[in-house]
């Protein structure tokens, strides 16, 4: 005769108990994710889309680099992603905040917080001390002036440029400038890197310069998106993004799908 085995003193296993389910977690939002994103221009009687339906996902600690001719839409997705323009369609999250619905405070806000700028151009004040450019972006994100002065300082050391601290823009070589820009970028501690043609004003040894600094800043750990027409600059990214027309050529690469 079978034997009830709760009658005979078994116990039901508590499987919960038991075993250790691991925890489910959702992956990491991306630094910078544009959806759909879209910029309309009105031209006479036309409207020109200058980029057209991007789907766009950077990883924290990611390399990207966006390709293009002239005329392909790289200046106006560099003023989007950067947050100095507004779309007309789509979406765009900065480290993870929704940007469609912000006020112009809060976009600049956001802006100087979460992204430092490289920019051809180097954009430095004249008649400012190297230290002084760096430490300006911190005087709009109120830190007090001991502070500010420190992290700039901190910030060129890290460039390189240690003996150029007092130093003018005029009285600094074309590659000492763009490290100023890039450690301006940096004072921040920004999530992103957005460089605009960062070797394009520079001769090839500045440029390679430039280029191995920008290749330790992205080991050290920094999120890097560049916008480049050099295939030289290309090449130290772990993504290379082609954009024809306002749209990217491999649409599911640019969309982190591969």
């Amino acid at each position: 005769m079978a034997t009830d085995p709760y009658q005979a003193g078994y116990q039901p296993v508590d499987l919960q108990a038991t075993y250790e389910y691991p925890e489910m977690t959702a992956p990491p939002a991306p630094v910078l994710q544009a959806i759909q994103l879209t910029r309309d221009y009105q031209v006479g009687d036309e409207i020109v889309r200058a980029v057209r339906e991007i789907d766009l996902a950077v990883h924290r600690g990611e390399s990207v680099a966006v390709m293009g001719a002239s005329g392909s839409g790289k200046s106006t997705l560099l003023h989007l992603l950067g947050l100095l323009d507004r779309p007309t369609g789509g979406r765009l999250l900065v480290d993870g905040v929704d940007t469609v619905s912000l006020t112009d405070d809060q976009l600049a806000g956001l802006r100087n917080r979460a992204i430092g700028f490289v920019f051809q151009s180097f954009n430095l004040v004249a008649g400012e001390s190297a230290l002084e450019n760096v430490a300006a972006p911190l005087v709009y994100a109120r830190v007090r002036r001991a502070e500010r002065l420190e992290r700039a300082t901190a910030a060129l050391l890290e460039v390189g440029l240690a003996d150029r601290l007092k130093h003018d823009p005029s009285r600094l070589s074309g590659g000492q400038r763009q490290r100023v820009a890039i450690a301006r970028a940096l004072v921040t501690r920004p999530q992103l890197l957005l460089a605009d043609e960062p070797t394009g004003n520079l001769d090839t040894t500045a440029g390679a310069s430039i280029l191995q600094l920008l290749a330790q800043l992205h080991a050290d750990g920094m999120t890097l998106v560049m916008i480049t027409h050099d295939p030289g600059v290309a090449a130290m990214a772990s993504r290379v993004l082609q954009l024809t027309d306002g749209q990217f050529t491999d649409p599911a690469l640019a969309a982190g799908w591969m």
